[in-house]
C-alpha cells in the first residue's frame, strides 16, 4: 500500500509517481481528441465551405499533428505531452537496482535510464497509432452491431452462403474476416480491460513497476522529472540560442531576403522552427481544452442572456407579472385569429400553401424530396426545430440574414425558432438548433 496517493509530499516516493497521477495524465490525454473535434465541428457547421474537408478528415489530420507533437516530447523529455504537463516522465528498467548510485551519482544514473530510440518509436506507436486504430475497429464494431440487431450474424451467413455473392473470392474474403471480427472482438476487448486492471491493481499495491502492459513489454517505468531533465533542456535552450546568435553575427551584412531564405534553407533553421512550432502546441492544447470548458459554460448558463438583457436596460425583474385575465383574453383572441386566417384560406380555393404561416397554426409539410426555399433536391439535408428539412446552406443563409423584426421563425410553419437570437452586438442573428440528417 505505498503507493496510494496522499495529502502529506513526504510521504510520497520521490523517484515513483502515484496511480491516480498516471489516471488523471490518461484521462486529459482521452480530452484533448474530443476538444478539438467539438471546435472544429462546431466552426464547420457555421463555415462549411472551409472547414468541412477538415472536419472529416479531422482523425487522419489530428493523429498527424499529435505523432509530431509526442514525437517531440518523447525524443526531448522523455514523455508525452500530458505526461509532460503533470511532470512526469517514462524511464528505462535497468537491470539491476542501485540505491546508492543514485544517490552519489544521480546524473549517471539517470543518463542510463534515458528511452532508448527503439523505446522512443514504440512508446509513439502506442500513444497515437494504437488509439486510432482502436477508434477506427470500434466504429466498425458499432456497424456490425447494428445489422445484427435486425438480423442475426448466424442468419447473414447462411443467407450469404446461399446467394450469388459467396461465388466471388472477394466477397467471401470480406464477408468472413467481419464474421470473425464481430465474434472475436468483443473478446479481445474483454481480455485487454482485464489486463489492464490486473496491472493497475499490482502497480497500485506496489506488486509491479509497470502500470500496463505497453510499458511491460517495453521494459518501462514512469518516474518524475527531475533536475536533470531541466538542466538538459536549459543545456538545448542555451545551445540553441548560441547558434542563433552565432548566425546572426556571419548574416549581419546580408540583407533581410538573404536571411530569411538562409534561415528556412538551413538545418539549424529547420530544427527552430521545428521546436518554436511544437512547443507553442504544447502551449496551445491545453488551452483549446480550457476554451472548450469555458464555452460549454457559457452556453450552459444563462450569464450571457443577462448580460445581453442588462445592456439593452431590460432584466427580468422589471417584466410584469402577467394577470389571469389578461391571460384568458390573449388566449381568446388568438383563437379567433387562428378560425379566421384558416376560414379564409378555405374560401379561397388556392391549393397552394401560404408561404408564411403563424406559430399557432398547424401545417402539414409534404416529402417531395426539394427544398423549400431554393426549390432544388435537398444537398446536406438540415433539419430545424420545425421539423422542416432544407439544404444547410439556405437554411442558414436565410436565418441568418433575416431581419430583425420577421427573422426567427422557420420560413415555412413560421415557428418560433427558440435557439435562434438575435445580437445585439454584431447586429445579426446567432442561428442554431441545425440539426444534420444522416441518410
Amino acid at each position: 500500500m505505498d503507493y496510494f496517493s496522499s495529502l502529506n509530499a513526504s510521504a510520497l516516493d520521490p523517484d515513483t509517481p502515484t496511480l491516480f497521477e498516471l489516471l488523471s495524465a490518461k484521462e486529459l490525454d482521452e480530452l484533448i481528441c474530443p476538444s478539438l473535434r467539438f471546435i472544429v465541428t462546431f466552426y464547420a457547421q457555421r463555415h462549411p465551405r472551409y472547414l468541412l474537408r477538415l472536419a472529416t478528415r479531422f482523425d487522419e489530420i489530428y493523429g498527424i499533428a499529435m505523432a509530431l507533437v509526442e514525437y517531440y516530447h518523447l525524443r526531448k523529455w522523455n514523455a508525452s505531452f500530458t505526461e509532460k504537463f503533470y511532470g512526469l516522465k517514462r524511464t528505462n528498467l535497468l537491470n539491476t537496482a542501485a540505491p546508492r548510485a543514485q544517490r552519489s551519482v544521480p546524473d549517471l544514473v539517470e543518463a542510463r535510464r534515458r528511452l532508448t530510440k527503439r523505446q522512443v518509436l514504440w512508446s509513439l506507436a502506442l500513444i497515437v497509432a494504437v488509439p486510432y486504430i482502436k477508434e477506427k475497429l470500434d466504429v466498425r464494431y458499432e456497424r456490425l452491431r447494428g445489422q445484427a440487431l435486425l438480423t442475426d450474424i448466424e442468419t447473414q451467413r447462411k443467407r450469404f452462403f446461399e446467394s450469388d455473392r459467396a461465388r466471388v473470392v472477394s466477397d467471401r474474403v470480406r464477408f468472413e474476416l467481419d464474421y470473425w471480427f464481430y465474434k472475436l472482438y468483443p473478446l479481445v476487448k474483454s481480455a485487454h480491460h482485464l489486463a489492464t486492471l490486473l496491472f493497475y491493481l499490482g502497480y497500485l499495491f506496489g506488486k509491479t513497476t509497470s502500470h500496463s502492459v505497453g510499458d511491460y513489454l517495453l521494459g518501462m517505468k514512469y518516474s518524475r522529472m527531475s533536475s536533470y531533465d531541466y538542466m538538459l533542456d536549459d543545456q538545448r535552450t542555451q545551445a540553441l540560442k548560441q547558434q542563433l546568435a552565432d548566425n546572426n553575427d556571419d548574416d549581419a551584412d546580408k540583407p533581410l531576403i538573404g536571411k530569411v531564405i538562409d534561415f528556412v534553407t538551413t538545418t539549424k533553421g529547420i530544427n527552430t522552427i521545428q521546436s518554436t512550432t511544437l512547443t507553442g502546441l504544447s502551449y496551445a492544447l491545453p488551452t483549446s481544452m480550457f476554451l472548450l470548458k469555458f464555452l460549454e459554460w457559457w452556453s450552459g448558463s444563462d450569464v450571457a442572456h443577462r448580460l445581453a438583457s442588462k445592456s439593452r436596460g431590460v432584466t427580468e425583474e422589471d417584466l410584469p407579472i402577467p394577470s389571469r385575465a389578461a391571460s384568458e383574453q390573449q388566449a381568446t383572441v388568438s383563437k379567433t385569429t387562428d378560425e379566421k386566417e384558416v376560414t379564409s384560406y378555405e374560401k379561397s380555393g388556392d391549393g397552394n400553401a401560404p408561404a408564411l404561416l403563424t406559430a399557432s397554426s398547424s401545417t402539414i409539410v409534404r416529402d417531395t424530396g426539394l427544398c423549400p426555399l431554393c426549390g432544388d433536391p435537398i444537398t446536406n439535408p438540415t433539419v430545424i426545430e420545425s421539423g422542416v428539412v432544407f439544404c444547410y446552406p439556405c437554411i442558414y443563409k436565410h436565418l441568418e440574414t433575416a431581419d430583425r423584426t420577421t427573422g426567427g421563425h422557420c420560413p415555412v410553419t413560421g415557428q418560433r425558432l427558440l435557439q435562434c437570437r438575435f445580437s445585439e452586438e454584431s447586429e445579426e442573428w446567432e442561428v442554431g438548433g441545425l440539426r444534420r440528417l444522416m441518410i
